[in-house]
């Protein structure tokens, strides 16, 4: 349904109001009257049709639907006077923030990104790291980067990445002369997990060999650690091959199976839909496909 909106002057009132607490703070910000802030603020409530102050006497309180609508507001309002001001000096801001989860940013993104400012110098990408759901609109994202089964839903994918678990352990666990462990090798080391070694069991029933032949052990919660676990050559782990995939490149970690064991999960990139045409936006889109795409061909040219 198409909402009938009321002039930009009603949602300046609103933010003004809504952040000094006051109408009369308001209109000495706005230079006006307190009677023009607090018509224009009840013609936006007509409008919208519900009440976004509770009046007292000398006070005025935000509703929960005025105070959720004011955060809105202000972005929107920040966001138009930045464009604006853009524009009229004539600098086209180029800069991308993202929303990842940690071990994401950690392990995949940040080893990759100065590849990134090297084929993209002008501009600048602002990473943030978060494991909670966030608001592209409220929160002021991009992107976002998440692990998911499917899309979310009221957001677009710039596209996905399937992933796989693959053992990876530290050349550090070779004996002299060594070039690769073997299976028997596994039995006399400590195969880490990221909590539950399910996906250890699944992929020692798919080499033919029974998991209780194997000690589990040091399980990490976070991905990311359980990659760096390796790395330091603490054991064997069964890990993410897209989180582990920087460490395997510059030879930090050798994998044992390239096939590993299909995982349920994707890493989707994510943006709001008027996001799609922004420029850095579609720049970063296209970089990250080419850094996946890579990864597949390196993994061919192990096998």
């Amino acid at each position: 349904m198409k909402l009938s909106l009321p002039s930009l002057s009603g949602f300046k009132a609103f933010e003004s109001a809504a952040r000094l607490r006051s109408f009369k703070k308001a209109a000495d910000e706005l230079f006006v009257t307190p009677a023009a802030v607090s018509q224009q603020i009840k013609q936006l409530e007509t409008i919208l049709g519900f009440q976004l102050f509770t009046r007292y006497p000398r006070h005025i309180v935000l509703t929960e639907k005025g105070a959720d609508l004011a955060d809105t507001v202000r972005i929107a309002l920040n966001n138009i006077s930045l464009k604006v001001s853009s524009l009229q000096s004539g600098y086209q801001e180029k800069k991308i923030r993202i929303s990842t989860f940690q071990s994401f940013s950690m392990k995949w993104l940040i080893p990759r990104l100065p590849s990134f400012h090297k084929l993209h110098p002008d501009i600048d990408v602002i990473v943030d790291t978060s494991e909670r759901k966030v608001d592209l609109v409220k929160d002021g994202y991009d992107i976002a980067i998440r692990s998911a089964v499917k899309c979310p839903e009221g957001v677009e994918c710039l596209f996905s990445a399937k992933d796989r678990a693959v053992p990876v352990y530290s050349p550090k666990l070779l004996s002299r002369g060594q070039t690769a462990l073997s299976m028997e090798d596994l039995k006399y080391v400590t195969l880490l997990h990221d909590g539950k070694p399910a996906q250890w069991h699944k992929w020692l029933r798919k080499m033919n060999v029974k998991p209780e032949a194997y000690h589990f052990g040091s399980s990490h919660a976070h991905s990311g650690a359980l990659v760096q676990a390796a790395v330091a050559g603490q054991g064997v782990a069964m890990a993410s091959a897209l989180l582990a995939s920087a460490d395997v490149q510059d030879g930090s970690l050798l994998v044992l199976d390239e096939e590993g064991v299909a995982e349920d999960t994707r890493a989707y990139f994510l943006c709001l839909p008027d996001a799609l045409n922004k420029g850095p936006v579609q720049v970063f889109r296209k970089w990250a496909m080419a850094e996946i795409h890579g990864m597949a061909e390196y993994d061919k040219r192990r096998v």
